[in-house]
């Protein structure tokens, strides 16, 4: 069995960026989602963030878990110095060593309560590695609920989207209404799985993201009609994310969300942004020959667990 493994918990948020964020930067662009966050964790903007990091035998980092409850549990590319390699290149029994560390550390912590854990979202091995682990520890139910990719731009060749009526226009709070309405209906659809949202929680974390220095919220406008959403958000050293990026059923087949998302991605880029990334469901195929088209590469995949709970 590889290892031993050890893991180290951290309370201070500033002294959790300052250990994780060097080694998650090896691979920027694939750790995009969990370097986002540092920021607004930083800022206390979450309560009760679980902050760790693995060490292998020589002391080096290698993995990053955070969760900011209630959400699931985020593990990050296990690469650089250290024992491993790469997560992906792991054999199963350094997978299973990873995993049963963490799982270790959540269910009996040196002091306080076991970490509460609705699921899973990691490199593809990895997260399935944990979630098997936990799904025999606890005796609970495990779904793989999404297959992700990360995808990064650098270069849109797309174009603006200047072909397709209609222009991107830069969200305010004179927007409000609309923006709500426009994001809680992508949460449910694109996000059935992730804990239910009030109006009132979708209207707080939409004005966060107007308010955001690195981000913000923008639309495709035509004719005098909102046709299109995207946001940005969770800048990192050298990026940005793009997301959420939704348009209503009933006015997709015009091209609008392509036209906003090459529109904000040559915005973002011409910014001094180096890099652009987003998620996707690889369920949705036509989501994904869009980004591909707009200049947008494959960078890494991603794979999302749900838990149960106990029978009996």
């Amino acid at each position: 069995m590889p290892g031993p493994f050890t893991l180290r918990r951290f309370t201070d948020p500033r002294v959790f960026a300052a250990s994780a964020e060097p080694f998650m930067l090896e691979r920027e662009a694939a750790n995009c989602l969990q370097l986002g966050l540092l920021p607004a964790i930083v800022a206390g903007l979450f309560d009760d963030v679980y902050q760790a990091l693995v060490e292998g035998p020589d002391g080096a980092t290698v993995l990053v878990a955070l969760q900011t409850p209630p959400h699931r549990l985020l593990l990050s590319e296990a690469v650089g110095q250290g024992a491993v390699s790469g997560a992906a290149a792991a054999d199963a029994a350094t997978l299973t060593a990873l995993a049963e560390t963490l799982i270790e550390a959540l269910l009996e912590p040196p002091s306080g309560e076991p970490v509460y854990i609705p699921g899973v979202l990691g490199p593809v091995p990895l997260a399935a590695a944990f979630a098997k682990a936990w799904g025999e520890r606890r005796a609970v139910p495990v779904r793989r609920s999404m297959q992700e990719r990360v995808y990064v731009c650098t270069q849109v060749v797309h174009g603006s989207g200047g072909e397709v009526p209609g222009a991107m226009v830069k969200a305010g709070l004179d927007r409000l209404d609309v923006l709500v309405d426009m994001v809680a209906r992508f949460r449910e659809e694109a996000l059935p799985d992730d804990p239910p949202s009030t109006r009132e929680q979708v209207a707080a974390g939409v004005r966060r993201d107007l308010a955001s220095d690195g981000g913000g919220l923008w639309l495709w406008e035509h004719a005098g009609r909102v046709v299109s959403l995207a946001g940005a958000r969770g800048p990192t050293r050298h990026g940005v994310r793009v997301g959420p990026v939704y348009t209503p059923p009933e006015l997709r087949g015009h091209g609008y969300a392509t036209a906003l998302t090459a529109a904000l991605t040559t915005h973002l880029l011409a910014g001094g942004r180096e890099q652009v990334t987003l998620f996707t469901n690889l369920a949705n195929p036509t989501s994904n020959a869009i980004y591909q088209r707009i200049g947008y590469v494959k960078v890494t995949d991603r794979d999302v667990y749900d838990f149960g709970q106990a029978v009996g």
